[in-house]
Formats: structure tokens, C-alpha cells, sequence
């Protein structure tokens, strides 16, 4: 099998990018992270200034991993903008510390049902119900000798029930709203490729219609699958990187958006990344 390679510069790290934003991805025993991504399966790994893959089904693969990982994005160019603008000693460390994550372009309508999920859950049960989720519902992949899911499509979902995301996901109160959901979006009542074209605000104002979507989950879906790069979603760990940054421990979260949007406009999303993988990772108080 033909092994791709690409060039990435400093603000390309693997380790860093695959990190909280996606749950489909898994790092094996050499150090190469394989994941399920819509109708495929990618091996990739990483080498210095490189990166080398190769997938179960090859075609265009290279202009899709260039897409999907924002390759063809400068962040060096936004990078040193903010730092031109925003004098901060805090962010000069995170940056410094996060520096090579990036915002990863995914599909739509698996996020919006992964991060249902999310609310007040932790990675590795959000990642074991996905992949209950997938193994139940989804199409089955044999790559490299291995089984593999699909995300399950709209239509897959059309027919389970409640009881069934309850029984044979084991997703708790979020079976409902799940349910809701995928009937809302097969019913037409929210049409995801219409948000996805409208700017940031009212497409968050149409997400919360959504059940189990609130804030945070609606920024998520924007920022990480609606190619949204202004929004900034806050959970505890930018709840708490932000009071520090702004040096009040009272910030709320009206106060957040406020201050990001004056300091980092339409590239928020891509600190509020940067914050969140240098807090969690430094797990500060």
C-alpha cells in the first residue's frame, strides 16, 4: 500500500491536535494513531517536519488530510498576529506550550451527536459509546486485518429508539435528547447545511434549538465541524484559564466572549485550543 507524506511546519503536532477535540482516533503500540473518519479508516503518524498515511480507501487522500487537519491554514501567520496584538505573559506561555495544535475539520453530523454526548461525560466513556454506537449502527471496514465502524448515518439512526441509545449505548439521560435530535433533523425542523453557511451567532442561536445542545456543546460543533473559527467554547478548563489570563476570579461568562472577541476576533477558536490543551494538560486549579 502506497504510503503518502506531506510537509507541516512547527505549528503542525499530531499529539496535540488528535487531543480532546475528536474521539474516534487511537495511538497503537508504534506510535501511528489510526481513526475511522466518515467512510474510511487512516493510519498516520508523524516524523519531524512530515507526516506519512495511508487509509483503506486512498482516493484524494492527500487533499482530504490537508482539509481535515487545516493544513492549507497558516497558523504561524495567526499565531505571531495575536501575539502582535496582545501583550500577555500568560498566553505567551500557552502558546509557547501548545504551540502545533490546530482546529481539525469533521463531519457535521457526527459531532453534533458526539458532543450530545459529552455533556458532563469524559473522554473515555464519550469514546466507548461512539464506538457502541458505531459497532451497533454502522457500516463494518476490515482494514489491515482489523474490524472497523463507521459513524452510523442519519437514516441509520432513523428507526432507534430511546430504549435502544438507553439499553444498548448505556448513554443515560442523553438517550432523549439524542432521540430528539436525529427525528428534528430528519424532519427537517433543523437543517444542518443551512446553519453551517450562516455566521456564527445565529448559527449557535439555531443549535440551541437542538435538545441537549446548549452553549458549549453549540460552539463545539461549530468550531471543530463548521469550519466557525470565532466562536470560544467554555467548559471547566477554559472557565478556569480564563480567570487566570484575566486575572479575575469572578470573570463570568458574558465577560469571557466579551474579552476574547476584543483579543482575539475571528481567530478565537483557535486560542481558546491553545487554552484548553495547556490547562488540561498542566491540570491547573
Amino acid at each position: 500500500m502506497k504510503i503518502h507524506e506531506l510537509k507541516v511546519d512547527e505549528y503542525f503536532d499530531l499529539d496535540k491536535i488528535l487531543y480532546g477535540q475528536c474521539f474516534r482516533w487511537n495511538k497503537n503500540d508504534e506510535g501511528k494513531f489510526i481513526g475511522v473518519v466518515e467512510n474510511n479508516v487512516i493510519k498516520i503518524w508523524q516524523d519531524k517536519n512530515k507526516i506519512y498515511f495511508y487509509a483503506l480507501n486512498n482516493e484524494n487522500i492527500e487533499e482530504y488530510i490537508k482539509k481535515y487537519f487545516d493544513i492549507n491554514i497558516n497558523y504561524k501567520e495567526i499565531i505571531e498576529e495575536i501575539q502582535d496584538r496582545v501583550n500577555n505573559d500568560l498566553l505567551k506561555n500557552i502558546i509557547l506550550y501548545s504551540k502545533g495544535t490546530r482546529i481539525l475539520n469533521q463531519p457535521v453530523f457526527e459531532i453534533v451527536i458526539s458532543y450530545i454526548f459529552s455533556a458532563s461525560n469524559n473522554i473515555k466513556r464519550i469514546q466507548g459509546s461512539i464506538e457502541k454506537l458505531s459497532k451497533i449502527y454502522g457500516n463494518e471496514l476490515i482494514f489491515e486485518g482489523e474490524k472497523y465502524y463507521t459513524f452510523p448515518t442519519l437514516k441509520q439512526l432513523e428507526n432507534v429508539t430511546i430504549e435502544d441509545y438507553r439499553e444498548k449505548i448505556k448513554i443515560g439521560y442523553r438517550d432523549k435528547y439524542v432521540f430528539e435530535t436525529v427525528k428534528d433533523i430528519i424532519e427537517k425542523r433543523c437543517e444542518l447545511a443551512t446553519i453551517q453557511e450562516m455566521e456564527s451567532a445565529l448559527a449557535q442561536k439555531e443549535l440551541l434549538k437542538l435538545s441537549g445542545v446548549g452553549p458549549k456543546v453549540a460552539d463545539c460543533i461549530l468550531l471543530f465541524s463548521m469550519n466557525k473559527r470565532d466562536v470560544f467554547p467554555v467548559d471547566t478548563w477554559i472557565d478556569k484559564v480564563m480567570k487566570k489570563y484575566s486575572n479575575n476570579d469572578k470573570i463570568t461568562k458574558k465577560q469571557i466572549q466579551e474579552l476574547v472577541k476584543k483579543d482575539f476576533g475571528k481567530y478565537s477558536g483557535i486560542i481558546n485550543h491553545y487554552m484548553f490543551y495547556w490547562g488540561r494538560e498542566n491540570k491547573i486549579d
